[in-house]
């Protein structure tokens, strides 16, 4: 009688305990950075020089420049024709990034997203997210910080020497076209980024 005693009481030990274990897992943390964004401002950290076919000086775009509109459209081209105030980048919490159209079912699969640390990101972009890169890339995001809705931080993107003409002609209104046969075909970009939480 009394093995049977011990053995009811260590069976209802066990299963309390087995019980009780199950409701002790973990839950899984979610990434501060998860989140829709819109880009809503770009400036550049390094001056940029275009070497001009028959110029002996290069023609600087200087540190400073505001290049929100080049930016959005090298990162946001794959939702034409939503507008960018309306083109969202979504981390997910499951770390898979899309790309959005506010307001519309538009949606892209764009790759993954990763917090190296608490102040690094890194966006592997697919090449449907941007089409001009048949291989995607992969943009690190430094300086990383998150304040009322706010998310900031400087990064470096491949540009084409087409699009960085097109700051320039902005800029100088007298500049028609440039020749750029003598400027690498690409150029990297560093700019400091702002991107809204909506």
């Amino acid at each position: 009688m009394k093995n049977l005693r011990f053995s009811l009481f260590a069976a209802l030990i066990l299963s309390v305990a087995l019980f009780a274990g199950c409701n002790d897992d973990p839950e899984e943390e979610v990434s501060p950075y998860a989140g829709s964004y819109l880009i809503t401002k770009a400036t550049l950290t390094t001056a940029i020089n275009l070497e001009i076919n028959e110029s002996p000086l290069p023609l600087p775009i200087p540190a400073g420049t505001d290049i929100t509109p080049l930016i959005q459209q090298a990162l946001l081209s794959a939702l034409t024709p939503c507008t960018p105030d309306k083109s969202l980048i979504e981390l997910k919490e499951d770390y898979t990034m899309l790309m959005k159209c506010e307001g519309t079912t538009t949606e892209i699969n764009a790759g993954t997203w990763e917090e190296v640390s608490t102040t690094v990101l890194k966006l592997s972009m697919n090449s449907t997210a941007v089409p001009s890169s048949p291989l995607g890339f992969v943009l690190t995001v430094n300086n990383v910080k998150l304040e009322n809705k706010k998310l900031s931080g400087e990064t470096s993107v491949p540009i084409p020497k087409e699009m960085l003409a097109i700051i320039v002609t902005t800029m100088s209104s007298g500049l028609a076209s440039l020749d750029l046969a003598a400027t690498p075909l690409v150029l990297p970009v560093n700019f400091s980024i702002e991107l809204l939480q909506k």
